[in-house]
């Protein structure tokens, strides 16, 4: 019996290093920008994800983040996938975030 939430999980991804990433659902086709990736879109030059290993297009996606301890501001960001055919792990995209009102990232994934 496939398994119904695996399936909401599953994204094909489109980022870019200047700083931008989009994530695509696999069920509904339902867009999404992470964190604040709408305001670079139009100037990025994104790429679709191929996984390294099997060359599927479809990942589960994860955001990580670089905190300033004592300021409180999100220093680096990361988007990592997992491949949902072979099960490679990668970091795709990261980008230097570097400023103090930038906690709001966090909510935007």
């Amino acid at each position: 019996m496939p398994d119904a939430d695996a399936d909401r999980r599953r994204f094909s991804l489109m980022p870019d290093d200047e700083g931008v990433a989009r994530r695509t659902s696999t069920v509904c086709a339902t867009e999404h920008f992470i964190c604040d990736s709408q305001d670079y879109w139009d100037e990025s030059e994104p790429e679709r994800l191929v996984c390294i290993e099997c060359e599927s297009e479809v990942a589960n996606v994860g955001v990580g983040f670089s905190i300033y301890p004592a300021r409180g501001g999100v220093r680096w960001l990361y988007v990592g996938y997992r491949c949902s055919a072979c099960g490679v792990l990668g970091c795709f995209a990261g980008w230097k975030v570097g400023t103090l009102d930038s906690m709001i990232l966090l909510d935007n994934v």
